[in-house]
């Protein structure tokens, strides 16, 4: 009887033991599932802030970027890429890539304040621009035809107390809107401003959310 209480003791203890370290695994893992979610989490909209410019087949367009940390981190060292490309000029995925890789440049932030704290947003206005030579390059249509444009962006950041970098991205179209399908019709290319109010901006599939 002895013997077999021993036994039955032991058995005991080992799934004691077995139930503690299982406990104790799921407790590590639920903190490194907590730990990798307290953190910022920065996403951009863009828009339209003033007219688009047409000048010797260089086109130059007024953005505005709304910078959002839905997060519950601050962000830090935020800094945005973006570039207005005719459709023909290749692969966009791979440009935005290439955007969100590129080492920071000056002015590449625009924020008064580098540090972005949950629940708050920023506001960037500039302009981007593009030259004759890449508007007229890869046999892009002709002036008459005009050209449909991508406009394309990356936002890195990190969350503060951590080395890693996120990043979120965003892709639209640009048109005019005009009689063709869906309303819309390319951007002719012929010297002269074209308002906001005439431009149409459609969301692409490709942008993507912060990693």
């Amino acid at each position: 009887a002895a013997g077999f209480a021993a036994l039955g003791w032991r058995g005991a203890e080992a799934q004691r033991r077995a139930l503690a370290a299982e406990t104790r695994s799921l407790t590590a893992r639920v903190n490194e599932m907590a730990a990798r979610q307290h953190r910022a989490w920065v996403h951009a909209t863009a828009a339209l802030d003033g007219p688009m410019i047409v000048k010797s087949r260089a086109v130059s367009l007024s953005a505005h970027y709304r910078l959002d940390n839905s997060g519950d981190a601050p962000a830090t060292e935020i800094r945005i890429a973006a570039a207005v490309v005719p459709h023909d000029a290749g692969d966009i995925a791979q440009l935005q890539r290439s955007l969100c890789a590129r080492p920071p440049a000056e002015g590449d932030s625009g924020l008064e304040q580098d540090t972005l704290f949950p629940g708050q947003h920023r506001d960037i206005r500039r302009v981007e621009g593009i030259g004759a030579d890449l508007v007229a390059g890869g046999g892009a249509q002709s002036a008459a035809a005009g050209v449909e444009f991508w406009w394309v962006g990356c936002v890195a950041y990190r969350s503060a107390g951590s080395p890693a970098e996120h990043r979120s991205g965003f892709i639209y179209a640009l048109a005019e809107s005009g009689a063709g399908p869906g309303g819309i019709v390319p951007i002719g290319l012929a010297d002269r401003i074209i308002p906001k109010a005439r431009l149409a901006v459609i969301a692409h599939a490709g942008g993507f959310p912060a990693d």
